[in-house]
């Protein structure tokens, strides 16, 4: 829809690390589902997905952007930024915040991976 590429290799890498980061112990939400949701429903405007997605990410406690190409996932990734929802690029960082945030152990500020502290 908005990424670039073909959406089956970019809908496996995603599922793919969602397996992961469900294994790390994370609650995934995968917004590449939107394509099959959009193939069903072609009547229903991509810019209606991407707004659900962004709708999404607000109740989100972290966002994990893979690497490659996407306008879409830029968009994910400025809106967590205003958000302050911190921003992982690896299954091992998003892993160990995971289990300090779920076992509530973080106080103050957290060190993403794109290293700026949220």
């Amino acid at each position: 829809m908005t990424t670039v590429g073909e959406p089956g290799p970019n809908l496996h890498a995603a599922a793919s690390v969602a397996a992961d980061l469900l294994l790390a112990g994370c609650n995934p939400v995968v917004p590449h589902v939107t394509w099959i949701l959009h193939a069903i429903r072609p009547d229903v405007p991509v810019e209606a997905w991407t707004d659900w997605c962004l709708s999404v990410l607000a109740r989100c406690d972290a966002l994990y952007r893979l690497d490659g190409e996407s306008v879409g996932a830029d968009r994910e990734l400025e809106r967590a930024k205003e958000l302050g929802i911190p921003v992982f690029r690896s299954i091992d960082g998003i892993g160990l915040w995971w289990g300090a945030f779920a076992s509530r152990s973080i106080s103050g500020p957290v060190q993403c991976d794109d290293g700026v502290s949220r």
